[in-house]
């Protein structure tokens, strides 16, 4: 039996229906030529990685965030 969801959080709340999600969203941007790389848990440490190694390579490099931790 298959689940109707009416709202993105209840769809992405189900770890299945997240991986699959992610798992469809990469063979898609790799398809169109797309570097990704995947960060096992919290993104922050792979994303300023990827930004210094760009950055070394002499790319030009522009890293945009909303932190949505509240401290």
């Amino acid at each position: 039996m298959r689940t109707a969801y009416h709202d993105q959080s209840s769809f992405l709340s189900n770890d299945r229906n997240k991986s699959g999600f992610v798992a469809l969203l990469i063979t898609y941007l790799k398809a169109a030529g797309n570097t990704v790389h995947q960060a096992p848990d919290d993104a922050d440490t792979l994303i300023a990685e990827v930004a210094l190694e760009y950055a070394a390579a002499n790319h030009p490099v522009r890293v945009v965030t909303n932190d949505t931790m509240d401290w």
